[in-house]
């Protein structure tokens, strides 16, 4: 739980540095939103993979496929949150706030899906 919780502390610093610096820069509150979380995801699959839940082995294309339908469903919330969050906020606390409700589904749907353990009887 430590190193998943670390990882996505980094992995959150990261796709923020990028959302934010695009934002700074004038680019689209969606492009901005999108390019931090594309980077933030392939980040996100090789350290949970390799430092989270310690693999050895090369990844799978079933997994990548997990990975990437647990992703999708997250950035799907992600993006609902933030179209409604821009009604009501400004955009760097609807960016943060679209952000938490990505983190709370990513983590919950990578734990019970993608990097299941299966129990040895």
């Amino acid at each position: 739980m430590f190193r998943f919780i670390l990882v996505g502390g980094l992995n959150t610093l990261v796709g923020m540095g990028v959302i934010f610096a695009l934002l700074y820069l004038g680019v689209n509150d969606y492009i901005s939103n999108l390019s931090g979380y594309l980077v933030g995801l392939i980040i996100s699959f090789f350290l949970h993979k390799y430092y989270t839940f310690e693999s050895k082995n090369k990844p799978t294309i079933k997994e990548v496929f997990k990975f990437l339908f647990v992703f999708a469903i997250s950035y799907l919330s992600n993006i609902l949150i933030l179209y409604f969050s821009l009604f009501y906020m400004e955009n760097y606390l609807a960016q943060f706030l679209a952000m938490l409700g990505y983190t709370i589904i990513n983590y919950l749907l990578n734990k019970f899906i993608t990097f299941k353990r299966v129990k040895l009887a």
